[in-house]
């Protein structure tokens, strides 16, 4: 590939290898992207997730410091990281991430849902109602019909799978590809 080579197709390349199911090839993909593009914070927060997941949790939290490194104060950052807790087995650990990610930005929804379901599965009932009860406003109008009315074309939002914003691209399980 050679002078071909872009840390922008990589991650493309990683996407369609991560619904595959190939998540150990869209790891190299992206490790590769990060090299050509060191500054590449959806790279870095894609590799963090995957690296996660793989059990490989000290490499995944390097990767996630570069991306707070690049943008400190994102919600999505908060998101990551009580992902990277959870799969590190300290879930509990998680909730301050998930409830200053929501506090940073309201209509994340995927940090919303990880509160209620760590409280379900504690037994919280009580707290997971009131978590709810904050999602869904004083006017009881649920987060996600103000998520759909701040973007002009909800598919294309700026969001990943998570709800999370993410202005530079998508996340590899995203369902658009990264802006030029």
């Amino acid at each position: 590939q050679g002078g071909n080579d872009s840390a922008r197709l990589r991650p493309l390349f990683a996407d369609l290898l991560r619904h595959e199911g190939k998540n150990a090839s869209a790891m190299q993909h992206l490790e590769k992207a990060v090299e050509l593009d060191d500054n590449y914070v959806w790279a870095w927060r894609e590799l963090a997730e995957l690296r996660a997941l793989d059990g490989r949790h000290e490499h995944a939290e390097q990767a996630y410091r570069k991306a707070v490194e690049l943008e400190p104060d994102e919600a999505i950052n908060d998101g990551l990281k009580a992902f990277l807790l959870r799969c590190a087995g300290r879930r509990e650990a998680s909730m301050p991430y998930l409830e200053r990610a929501v506090e940073r930005q309201p209509d994340y929804l995927w940090a919303w849902r990880e509160q209620i379901e760590f409280l379900l599965g504690r037994q919280a009932v009580g707290e997971a109602e009131t978590v709810l009860r904050t999602l869904r406003g004083e006017d009881g109008e649920h987060q996600s019909a103000r998520l759909h009315e701040q973007d002009e074309d909800p598919q294309l939002g700026g969001r990943d799978h998570h709800g999370r914003r993410d202005r530079r691209a998508a996340p590899a399980s995203g369902h658009r590809a990264p802006p030029p």
